[in-house]
């Protein structure tokens, strides 16, 4: 408990920075590498070995959707 409330522990194994993983974005699903990990929001850059990698935030949850 935290300030007198529950709080949810995740088992959801957090990706670590700089390593890959496959992303859906726009109407694909694309290679991401990790940017960096800050609570339960995942920076990624979709597509890094392109000349122009999009970078945007998943939040973990979406990320370990199926």
């Amino acid at each position: 408990m935290v300030d007198g409330r529950r709080v949810a522990v995740s088992k959801v194994k957090v990706p670590a920075r700089g390593s890959r993983l496959r992303v859906r974005y726009a109407n694909g699903e694309y290679e991401a590498k990790v940017l960096s990990v800050h609570g339960d929001r995942v920076s990624v850059a979709v597509d890094p070995d392109s000349d122009s990698p999009i970078r945007t935030v998943y939040r973990l949850r979406d990320l370990t959707a199926s």
